[in-house]
């Protein structure tokens, strides 16, 4: 969120009287800022935990097949087709186009642009246009507008003013780049995707020492386009307490790779009546850590879960009676750990 904060003026002068002018508009625009950039950001959740084991690689992000040739002069040339056509009469035409960084050619599909008007002090901005092609021509009412361009979760908002019978070309810099994040399980070979999500946050905490969600249940091997900067990753394996987080460096124009080694085994439960025998159905199962912390609840003949590495323990409750056992998981292998009904 944008805060501006104006010192009182305490002169009569020509300057000071132009200050007290511009003041409300400032503050309007900020709001309206403000307010825009919280319809992107979802809630902060609570703190992860767990280790981080990273081989991170920083590419060239990778090019449309039908994108333009690399022309580093792009940027500098307005590259919109230009419309003719007469400007309706107490219209204005915007004519917009966004790049990833400054030497780059125009993106070219993808881009959401969104127009609002800046409101009021009683009245919240209001979405007034929605297009999205990627080099966007809107015919709008003279006036102020914030205008918003989201390419994936990157995005840019520009106030910018148009008059009456008049054309405006404007082009946006995002300054964006890409991660894509694999999953692995040390100890064992080849990448995790199907079990495996991680959530993204702002580097930033709040008063409240909360982090801000970005986007939440990203599926490894995909790319997450972000505006460059420091974002902190939370990676999830299964449905327990196989967590991993860590700070990735998004570079303008680039594509990071990095690679979550997540330690954990996968342990099968099974409530028997004696060794080797037949799954007992209808079990509730609770799986605790050596400290006696819930780490999960499930139910099933035989439940399977991904835990990290420790010692716990497990009860399982059948029939009205609770049995318990001891086990211990180690990271890359997979168990069975039965419970004995006596």
């Amino acid at each position: 969120m944008l805060v501006a904060t104006f010192a009182p003026q305490v002169c009569c002068t020509p300057q000071a009287r132009a200050t007290r002018r511009w003041r409300p508009a400032a503050r309007l625009i900020c709001r309206a800022l403000a307010l825009i950039a919280l319809a992107f950001a979802p809630a902060a959740p609570a703190a992860a935990q767990g280790g981080w084991s990273t081989n991170t690689q920083v590419q060239p992000a990778p090019r449309y097949k039908d994108a333009a040739p690399s022309d580093p002069q792009a940027a500098l040339r307005r590259s919109i087709p230009f419309d003719s056509s007469p400007v309706p009469p107490g219209r204005a035409r915007l004519a917009l186009e966004a790049l990833l960084t400054s030497d780059s050619p125009p993106i070219n599909r993808g881009l959401v642009w969104r127009v609002f008007t800046l409101g009021s002090y009683n009245v919240p901005p209001k979405l007034v246009k929605l297009s999205r092609d990627a080099q966007a021509t809107l015919e709008l009412d003279p006036g102020q507008y914030a205008v918003n361009v989201a390419f994936g979760r990157a995005h840019l908002t520009q106030i910018l003013t148009l008059e009456a019978g008049r054309r405006r070309m404007e082009t946006f810099v995002l300054n964006a780049g890409g991660l894509r994040v694999q999953t692995a399980i040390a100890g064992a070979e080849g990448t995790i995707q199907a079990n495996a999500r991680y959530d993204i946050f702002t580097d930033e905490r709040d008063q409240s020492g909360q982090r801000q969600r970005i986007v939440s249940n990203v599926r490894p091997g995909l790319i997450t386009r972000l505006n460059s900067g420091i974002y902190y990753i939370v990676s999830r394996l299964g449905d327990a307490n196989a967590l991993v987080s860590a700070d990735v460096a998004i570079e303008a124009g680039k594509l990071t790779e990095a690679v979550v080694s997540h330690e954990a085994g996968k342990v099968t439960f099974k409530l028997v009546k004696e060794a080797a025998g037949e799954a007992q159905a209808d079990c509730q199962w609770i799986i605790m850590t050596e400290g006696g912390e819930i780490v999960k609840e499930t139910a099933g003949a035989l439940p399977n879960h991904l835990l990290a590495p420790g010692n716990y323990s497990v009860s399982a409750r059948w029939g009205g009676k609770l049995f318990t056992r001891t086990f211990a998981v180690r990271s890359g292998e997979s168990i069975e750990v039965e419970v004995i009904m006596r």
